[in-house]
């Protein structure tokens, strides 16, 4: 989308810390015959990028993740010309977003594992209100504004949200490191019965929603 926006003229640096992900992303604008955007597998919190510097940051579902998000926030700001921008995307709390919400409850209670203590890295670290503003501002960046936005999830099943689950959140898998086999399994099935509300003639329609933030690098 950012190739798209920026055009054949411009250029995007795309960084991620897993290798996996960076190889996808190569495949996926190889597929897609995308010849201006550089990937490059980057800590987010360093943001190396020398004395380049960008009309534009977007961190899309990443920051929350990110152990210390304001200096991840202030390495963002530096790569970014004068009045240029630093956008963030986000998860909202827990409540707006059961898609995950719930899955992650039903396997920390059985694994015995209690949920993050705030400001602790998580999915949902940044999402209460008024938190990423407060990040964007005490970076010294103007101009801040947010909003949330619907992210409905929509899927054929529930069967397909859980693959969607196991192959997306490796969070979770780290979750259930402890248990058996068996207990996967068992877990799994009690995830799936507790999101099949959401399961009806139109396939998966579960409520989800995201936190979007901007400001500017004077």
């Amino acid at each position: 989308l950012l190739a798209e926006r920026v055009g054949d003229e411009g250029h995007v640096l795309a960084t991620d810390l897993s290798p996996g992900m960076v190889a996808l992303t190569r495949a996926n604008l190889d597929r897609a015959g995308r010849t201006q955007v550089e990937v490059r597998e980057m800590d987010g919190e360093v943001l190396d990028v020398g004395d380049r510097r960008f009309d534009a940051v977007v961190s899309s579902l990443g920051l929350m993740f990110v152990p210390d998000p304001e200096s991840s926030l202030r390495a963002q700001a530096g790569a970014v010309r004068p009045r240029g921008r630093v956008g963030a995307i986000v998860i909202s709390e827990p409540a707006a977003n059961p898609f995950f919400s719930v899955p992650a409850q039903i396997i920390g209670q059985r694994a015995g594992i209690v949920p993050p203590a705030p400001g602790m890295p998580g999915p949902f670290a940044l999402g209460a209100p008024g938190r990423l503003a407060s990040l964007f501002e005490s970076v010294g960046m103007s101009d801040v504004t947010t909003e949330t936005t619907a992210a409905t999830i929509r899927l054929e099943s529930v069967d397909e949200h859980l693959r969607f689950l196991k192959d997306a959140f490796g969070a979770l898998h780290m979750l259930m490191a402890g248990m058996s086999e068996a207990e996967r399994t068992d877990t799994w099935s009690a995830v799936a019965e507790a999101l099949a509300v959401y399961e009806g003639p139109d396939g998966f329609v579960a409520p989800g929603e995201l936190v979007v933030c901007t400001g500017r690098v004077d």
